[in-house]
Order: structure tokens, then C-alpha cells, then sequence
């Protein structure tokens, strides 16, 4: 049937969710990210967020995973910090594509509403300034797949 079709075209809270140019998701969903790219989507200045609002059948998620390659030429380290709806969840320095597993905070799982996952990248660089490329952009995570389990 169509339902499974039709929910990669909502804002609803699911499993798994693809960031790449063969996933969708509607940009209502996003802040801080540049266009979809065959691998993700780059974070794009330093404050990114994703937000999906709660299927009342939804399951009780207890941690997030993301996908992640951090922007790191010449060595650069990539620091993110990770918030899920306004509480602190998780930092992580980065210099290599990793697994981000983050524990979802209980205070941040009792929001009726949905899940706001608020990536703060203090120390985004852009190619431009690393001499790579004329690319402008501030590029901190390219994030490939955030899974909520």
C-alpha cells in the first residue's frame, strides 16, 4: 500500500532518516544545512537542527544515531555538540566518518510534541578558507543518517 511512500513525504518522527539526495526530507524539517549530496547533507554555519514531530503510535525512542563525516582538511578537528530538544545530550571532537551515538535524556523524550536534534558546531571551516576550493560555505558535519531507536 502507499502509507510507506507517503510517510518519507511527512515531518513525522520515524526510524531512520536518510540525508542523502536519495532519502527525502521536507525542508520544513531542517535549519543549517546545504542541498542534499549523493553521500548527505553538509551542516552549513554553526547551528544545524532536524525536527520531526511525534506519531501518536510512535515507539519510545531511547537514543539517537548519526551518521557523520566531519569536515576536516589537513588535519582540522570538527567539535559538535548535541542537543535534543534543549537538553545537553552529547559532545564529540572529530577528525574521521564515525558513528555519533547519542543516549536520549529523559527530560528531552517528554516533550508531547515531537524531537528537535540541535547539532552546535563551534568551529566549522570553509573550503574557501582551507585553500581547497572557491566553496563558501561553512561546513561543519556532512550527515548522512540519523536513526532514532
Amino acid at each position: 500500500d502507499g502509507s510507506c511512500i507517503l510517510a518519507k513525504f511527512t515531518d513525522a518522527c520515524r526510524g531512520e532518516f536518510d540525508l542523502s539526495s536519495g532519502g527525502f526530507l521536507p525542508a520544513s524539517m531542517m535549519t543549517g544545512f546545504s542541498g542534499a549530496e549523493p553521500g548527505g547533507r553538509w551542516t552549513d554555519g554553526s547551528l544545524s537542527t532536524l525536527t520531526c514531530r511525534y506519531d501518536p503510535e510512535r515507539p519510545r525512542w531511547t537514543r539517537l544515531q548519526l551518521d557523520v563525516q566531519p569536515f576536516s582538511p589537513h588535519g582540522h578537528a570538527q567539535t559538535v555538540e548535541i542537543a535534543v530538544n534543549g537538553v545537553k545530550a552529547g559532545k564529540f571532537t572529530l577528525t574521521d566518518a564515525m558513528t555519533l551515538t547519542v543516549p536520549l535524556p529523559d527530560a528531552a523524550r517528554n516533550d508531547p510534541h515531537g524531537i528537535t536534534v540541535t547539532m552546535s558546531l563551534p568551529n566549522t571551516l570553509s573550503p574557501k578558507n582551507a585553500g581547497i576550493s572557491p566553496d563558501g560555505r561553512e561546513l561543519g558535519l556532512l550527515v548522512k543518517k540519523l536513526n532514532l531507536q
